[in-house]
């Protein structure tokens, strides 16, 4: 179990359910990959940013979390959608498939593609359709984001959305 300090309590895995995502996981995702559809169906789901994060195309959409996050400047960002289900059954699949798909292996971190970790996500306008919003703009949630600490920098999205990448390269 991995724990998380908010500062105020430790978090184990399974008492957090969002998962902040912002690639080839995310709802309204256009890059074409198979699984993006498995990956949303069955999920509620509302925009979001990470701050404190830079993204980059690295092959596939790659994040880095900076390593001072606290005092990070509003100009380091990631959008993106926060993802959950309120059937843990579900929830638990879907966390399953998403480490499958991202490569991260519990417990063998070295060895996984990305890593996987708990950060504050801030929610934004807009979910989907079908579905109540998560909460309201600006409120904090607290949920896991993949990020790849050794990704490759040389094409930066500087917008923080994926959805922008071809803008910048």
């Amino acid at each position: 179990i991995i724990l998380y300090d908010d500062g105020n309590a430790k978090m184990a895995d399974d008492a957090i359910r969002f998962i902040f995502v912002y690639g080839s996981l995310r709802p309204d995702d256009d890059s074409g990959q198979t699984w993006t559809q498995e990956a949303c169906h069955g999920m509620k789901g509302q925009r979001a940013m990470v701050r404190g994060a830079r993204l980059f195309y690295d092959r596939y959409a790659a994040v880095k979390l900076l390593d001072d996050r606290a005092t990070t400047n509003d100009a380091a960002f990631v959008h993106g959608w926060v993802l959950t289900s309120d059937d843990a059954d579900t929830w638990f699949e879907k966390l399953s498939l998403y480490d499958r798909i991202e490569g991260y292996r519990p417990g063998d971190e070295k060895n996984s593609f990305y890593q996987r970790c708990v950060v504050p996500i801030e929610l934004a306008e807009g979910h989907l359709e079908g579905h109540d919003a998560l909460g309201n703009p600006e409120e904090i949630v607290k949920g896991f984001i993949y990020h790849k600490p050794n990704a490759t920098e040389s094409h930066p999205i500087h917008s923080g959305d994926w959805l922008n990448r071809n803008d910048d390269r």
